[in-house]
């Protein structure tokens, strides 16, 4: 029992690390529109809520455990394919698919709980619902970490710092010029002129 309630936080960290900030990835990441994010949040909890007496059936008809361990494996192939999917019915098909384990798992771990616990159900719910409420907790915060880790990381690989540029001619070192731009040594100072032709030009 101690093995399933560990496992319990475990799936409730990994849906509410997930869900609470789905909406938000599938609008800022993948720019899909506000009726398809509705549309995947909306079946996700039609599917789940929908198909409990379905889950709660089989775990009646299979027993519990196999009913466990495919909610959990049902929920990680979901979970993968919101990672790599980007179209709008992989993206359907992986809500449905979260619903879908969720419906699984949870009736059969209530169930799996009662036939265990025996006169200790009490005890058994109760550390249930603490797990579950630990689980709740602890995603948001974990997902919130996780954003803004990433946010840290995209932000310092786009920054370059600036490299330092060569200085053209104007820049190189020289005597100011009267306008505040330096002037290359090769033409300060001026050539002295002198004021009288030369003596060739003298002669008439």
């Amino acid at each position: 029992m101690q093995l399933l309630l560990v496992n319990q936080c475990g799936m409730a960290v990994g849906f509410y690390l997930l869900v609470p900030y789905l909406a938000t990835y599938l609008t800022n990441d993948l720019h899909m529109a506000a009726a398809v994010v509705g549309a995947v949040l909306g079946v996700r909890t039609f599917a789940q809520q929908g198909l409990t007496i379905v889950g709660g059936a089989a775990a009646d008809r299979f027993g519990c455990r196999p009913i466990i361990i495919a909610g959990c494996a049902l929920r990680v192939v979901a979970f993968a394919i919101f990672a790599f999917s980007s179209s709008a019915a992989g993206l359907m098909s992986a809500a449905i698919l979260t619903g879908l384990a969720g419906a699984l798992f949870s009736p059969a771990v209530r169930t799996y709980l009662a036939l265990e616990a025996a006169d200790r159900r009490v005890d058994a719910f109760t550390l249930y619902s603490l797990t579950n409420t630990v689980g709740a907790l602890a995603g948001p915060l974990l997902g919130g970490v996780l954003i803004q880790v990433r946010t840290v990381r995209s932000s310092s690989a786009c920054y370059s710092p600036p490299r330092p540029s060569s200085p053209g001619p104007a820049a190189r070192p020289g005597w100011p010029t009267a306008a505040g731009t330096p002037r290359s040594r090769s033409s300060w100072p001026p050539r002295y002129r002198w004021p009288f032709p030369p003596a060739s030009w003298r002669s008439a």
